[in-house]
């Protein structure tokens, strides 16, 4: 692995990371630099100088050369404040003509910090942050970078109710193909740089970009109150 990014220090962020470390010869790792006391950041910052990768933080301007047809830049953070959260390394990855931005966990104050600095944010494919959170995806950062598809990572039945409704009906509202991995698994999406397809386990055929993903079937309700709502 030529780059790797470590968006911020959380454990479902980083913990996966030391695994990676183990496995493959990692030659370059960014980060946003921002210290946390957990057992597992420790473990991976251990990992990376066991490995002698290059270390190099990330901050908005910087770019992360990899392929001469491929520009990767480097959106936010500007410098650290105190939320975790909205310390996340963002990224803006173009190959030909088409544009991936990804947040991390990137919340309000981190998109309105992006959208501020006047940047050019048009994307096809947002990687929407903190995992569709209400606390991120707002309407004028959605406005600015104006996908045409969008991922939402988030575990299945996770705790925290991940995607929101807010978020998905911000989404909905602006004709965006949404794909989640917590109803459709691992999400691939490739391009030639002039088109994309995007590749699901639910679906082993490529698709075309417009196709949006099926939404899922309503069943009836069995033993749940009158007044409930069948998943």
């Amino acid at each position: 692995i030529h780059k790797m990014v470590a968006t911020h220090p959380h454990e479902d962020h980083i913990g996966g990371l030391i695994a990676v470390m183990d496995n493959f010869k990692v030659e370059h790792v960014y980060d946003s630099g921002y210290p946390h006391t957990t057992q597992v950041f420790e473990q991976y910052l251990a990992k990376v100088d066991q490995i002698d990768a290059d270390f190099d933080l990330a901050r908005r301007g910087d770019k992360i050369s990899l392929d001469p047809a491929l520009d990767v830049t480097v959106i936010h953070p500007v410098s650290l404040g105190s939320s975790i959260n909205n310390n996340s390394v963002s990224l803006k990855i173009s190959y030909g003509n088409v544009t991936f931005i990804t947040t991390g966990d990137a919340e309000v104050h981190a998109e309105r910090s992006m959208v501020n600095a006047g940047m050019n944010l048009n994307a096809q494919i947002l990687k929407v942050g903190h995992h569709g959170s209400s606390t991120s995806s707002t309407p004028a950062f959605l406005d600015a970078v104006r996908p045409e598809m969008a991922v939402i990572m988030s575990g299945s039945g996770n705790s925290y109710d991940h995607p929101t409704d807010q978020t998905l009906t911000a989404l909905a509202s602006r004709g965006i193909d949404v794909y989640r991995t917590d109803l459709q698994g691992d999400i691939v999406v490739k391009t030639d740089g002039a088109t994309y397809t995007v590749n699901r386990p639910t679906d082993p055929a490529m698709v075309a970009k417009t196709t949006p993903a099926p939404a899922p079937q309503p069943t009836a309700p069995t033993a749940s109150p009158p007044d409930s709502q069948p998943e």
